[in-house]
């Protein structure tokens, strides 16, 4: 008997070693879900050792890191059946919790479980294979805390009840001590300086109503048929139907009557469309045919002026073509507007008064005479001239002289009144239309200005004067992408009127656009200036205003790089930084020193350095 006991004391001693060198090199081994790590399971059952003891004096063989203070656990009242072995899928060296170390207590406080993927072996050999695992039970007071660890075998135990201050955090584990961050969170950036506003966008100024045309006036019976066409062509050219004049226009140059007429009404076209040298073309076209035609020789000369060109050799041709027939009429008023465009205002006199000496009641000669007398600066006797004038006939182009003399003496209220009767007897004027257009500004009625001023662009969109006035009304009326427009409209159709270029250059200076950037816009303000200064030295102005403006232009821009510079010196928010506090630098995958490749937890709370496909507790 005896040596049956030493026997088997023996055998028990060698399963006992057995056991221990298989723990010892075992230690990655995953616990099953329903094992939390003590071994307390079956000691319960079969009446073992202590609950906080398993016998075997290795609770210390893991190192924890962070051991935390978990809540008790109410152990279960029946130990259900162990699940069967089944070998382990992924290893876990750590269940997050620090819960390796056993604290020496009377009662040791059972750790949470950790979940196991694969569900092996925890290395104990306490398993018993004969039971099946059963599948958890959840708490029907909504005890599952989210976390996967409850005992699958044995009904889930007690949460513990939240806090009477209700600060639960919705996850079940209330009454554990929240974990402290392992560094204090690093203070929010400094936010950056707000970006300039842009403008608001411009509201879409609302179409003037188009007023219903009158009908066409009947032709003289008189007239030829290439009379009647040509004076048809006039009619829709004074309404702004190009297309229809250019048609009848066209067609009475190619019929009997209407030759020379035909292509002074295609000279006045392009003038209106702004083709001065075509209009040129016409209008001698239209000489060739018929010199003594007071109407084309005209229209040659204004338009041989308005491009620059001297007309002193055109007064010799209409000298001599009056003195071959001196009972023309038309040729003596030719002559003296001839001589007005040369700015050979005395003989101008003359020749009036010699038209007045034949015909008394001319108001043609008379407007000739007061054109003189107003170049020669004697604002007086013209205005007592154009009085006599208007006295006989209500002559829009006289009372258009007449508003002139007013705008000289700044006399703004009279010289709208003048304007007003001029457009009365003329509602196409177009002259008279742009300076109603100007009086309107230089009262800083803006929205009057914007009523006219697009009339004269539609009836002649050749017209820079009026593309430029209206530039001035619609940045008046703070519509400034529009002013920009107008003011490049006026460059195409006369490239010339270098006036575009200043006001263009005082508006990149003073005026936000959107779409355009404060330093590029300035820039465009410098090149606007000099384009101005190029164009008042051709005509020989000088402007040493221009210098100031440009100072400032380039003073804002410095002043705009240094704002760049020191947005570029501040730290951009949100770079390299998860605003834990916890970085270690130099990782690309996370903050703490972990794998790049994603084996970082984010929270800062891993050895780091592991890839070992996922046994990290991702907490």
């Amino acid at each position: 008997m005896r040596r049956l006991f030493i026997t088997a004391l023996l055998l028990l001693t060698s399963l006992s070693w057995s056991v221990v060198c298989t723990f010892a090199t075992s230690t990655a081994l995953a616990q099953t879900p329903n094992d939390d790590g003590w071994d307390d399971e079956g000691d319960a059952a079969e009446g073992g050792d202590d609950e906080g003891d398993d016998g075997w004096d290795d609770e210390d063989k893991t190192p924890a890191k962070k051991p935390a203070k978990k809540p008790p656990r109410k152990p279960a009242e029946e130990p259900a059946e162990e699940p069967a072995e089944e070998p382990a899928e992924k290893p876990a060296d750590d269940d997050g919790w620090g819960d390796e170390e056993d604290e020496a207590a009377p009662a040791p406080t059972p750790a949470e479980p950790t979940p196991d993927e694969g569900g092996g072996d925890d290395g104990w050999g306490d398993e018993k294979e004969e039971a099946a695992p059963a599948e958890p039970t959840p708490d029907e007071g909504g005890g599952d805390d989210g976390w996967g660890d409850e005992e699958e075998a044995a009904p889930a135990p007690a949460q513990p009840a939240p806090n009477e201050g209700g600060e639960g955090d919705e996850w079940g584990d209330d009454s554990a001590k929240p974990a402290e961050p392992t560094s204090e969170p690093e203070p929010a950036p400094e936010p950056e300086p707000a970006p300039e506003p842009e403008p608001e966008p411009e509201p879409e100024p609302e179409p003037e109503p188009e007023p219903e045309p009158e009908p066409l006036p009947d032709p003289p019976d008189d007239l030829p048929p290439g009379g009647k066409l040509a004076f048809t062509a006039g009619a829709l050219l004074e309404r702004g139907e190009f297309t229809a004049a250019e048609a009848k226009a066209s067609l009475a140059t190619v019929t009997p009557g209407g030759e020379v007429d035909g292509q002074v009404q295609l000279a006045r076209l392009r003038l209106r469309q702004g083709r001065v040298r075509e209009a040129l073309q016409a209008a001698r076209a239209a000489i060739s045919k018929g010199e003594t035609h007071a109407p084309a020789r005209l229209l040659l000369v204004r338009l041989m002026a308005a491009q620059g060109e001297s007309v002193d050799p055109q007064v010799s041709v209409v000298e001599r073509l009056t003195q071959r027939f001196p009972d023309d009429l038309g040729l003596a008023i030719a002559l003296g507007e001839t001589q007005i465009a040369a700015k050979r205002n005395t003989d101008a006199m003359k020749t009036a008064r010699a038209i007045l000496k034949r015909a008394e009641t001319s108001v043609t000669a008379m407007k000739i005479l007061a054109r003189a007398y107003y170049a020669t600066g004697n604002d007086s006797t013209t205005e007592s001239i154009l009085e006599r004038a208007v006295t006989i006939e209500e002559d829009a182009e006289a009372c258009h002289l007449m508003s002139q003399v007013f705008m000289k003496r700044k006399d703004i209220v009279q010289a709208r009144v003048w304007l007003d009767r001029a457009i009365a007897a003329d509602p196409n004027y177009i002259e008279a239309l742009n300076n109603l257009g100007v009086a309107f500004i230089q009262m800083r009625d803006f929205p009057a200005a914007l009523g006219v001023l697009p009339r004269v662009t539609r009836l002649a969109p050749g017209f820079g004067a009026s593309w430029l006035n209206l530039g001035i009304a619609q940045r008046g009326a703070k519509r400034f992408t529009e002013a920009e427009n107008s003011w490049k409209e006026v460059l195409k159709v006369e490239p010339r009127m270098s006036e575009a270029w200043f006001n263009l250059g005082v508006l990149y200076l003073e005026n936000e656009l959107p779409g355009i950037a404060k330093e590029v816009r300035l820039n465009q303000a410098i090149d606007a200036f000099n384009r101005y200064r190029h164009g008042a030295r051709m005509r020989g102005d000088v402007d040493k205003s221009l210098d100031d403006y440009i100072a400032e232009a380039k003073r804002l821009i410095d002043q705009q790089k240094k704002i760049k510079e020191r947005a570029l010196k501040k730290p951009k928010a949100g770079s390299g930084d998860d605003d834990w506090g916890d970085d270690g630098g130099g990782d690309d995958g996370g903050d703490d020193g972990g794998d790049a490749e994603g084996g970082d937890d984010d929270w800062g709370d891993d050895e780091g350095g592991d890839d070992d496909g996922g046994d990290d507790d991702d907490w």
